[in-house]
């Protein structure tokens, strides 16, 4: 399918999306919502530019808006409805225009791929679950963060994708995720050096980064721990979120 064909296919879409799901939370107008979405994801486009890049972002943007969607056609009896945060699923927008911004522009075509957002048979969506964290307000992009920091950061998820942990390491001071790296097996540890005499023993394994690469802070949490503590980064990414559009 050419690119005008698909783009074409898209708007299409989009334009059937733009009907009221039927339901709607107290305060909410999904005029304005809607409006709020194409907003953000026109940002994000102009950004790359190049239009043979636009394809997989639209797609991805897409498939969040229909989520919102099917969610609230459910009504608020439905159980997953409240389960669900509806405040996670108005982030997307914003998480992808602050991801995409951040990102050096000669990275971008790296980033807008199906493989980086969506995922394939041969590899993890690393940009997707960036932005999911970002969403659940478990990390954060600092919005001073410099496109040399945030360039170390992709290079390590696209040259040294198989020696990435499945967990993250997320700054305790800025909130910025960064990846973690495998550990060796166990067998192994013996090649590696130990700490300095007189500090507390300890194997120094293989890292990516031995600070946070922005803020320069030691202490991290693992992720998926981030919601057990409140964080005064947490508080600026709600904001930057919620409040800064």
């Amino acid at each position: 399918m050419s690119l005008s064909r698909r783009l074409g296919k898209l708007e299409s879409e989009v334009r059937k999306l733009h009907a009221p799901p039927g339901w709607m939370p107290p305060r909410w107008n999904w005029d304005e919502e809607f409006d709020r979405w194409v907003r953000q994801l026109n940002i994000v486009l102009d950004l790359l530019v190049d239009e043979t890049l636009m394809p997989p972002v639209i797609d991805y943007q897409i498939a969040r808006l229909e989520e919102l969607i099917h969610l609230l056609r459910m009504g608020p009896d439905s159980d997953r409805l409240k389960q669900e945060n509806l405040a996670e699923y108005r982030r997307w927008p914003a998480v992808l225009r602050i991801l995409f911004e951040r990102v050096p522009q000669d990275l971008r075509a790296r980033v807008a791929t199906h493989e980086a957002l969506l995922g394939n048979a041969t590899g993890t969506p690393w940009a997707n679950r960036w932005l999911q964290s970002m969403v659940r307000l478990r990390s954060r992009i600092p919005l001073d963060l410099t496109p040399e920091t945030m360039r170390a950061i992709i290079d390590v998820y696209l040259g040294s994708r198989e020696m990435i942990d499945t967990l993250h390491e997320i700054c305790d001071t800025c909130g910025l995720s960064r990846p973690h790296h495998k550990a060796p097996p166990y067998s192994e540890w013996g090649q590696f050096p130990t700490s300095q005499p007189g500090e507390p023993f300890r194997i120094i394994l293989p890292e990516f980064f031995t600070c946070c690469p922005h803020c320069e802070a030691a202490d991290w949490m693992w992720e998926h721990r981030t919601p057990e503590k409140d964080y005064a980064w947490r508080d600026l990414a709600v904001d930057e979120l919620d409040h800064g559009e």
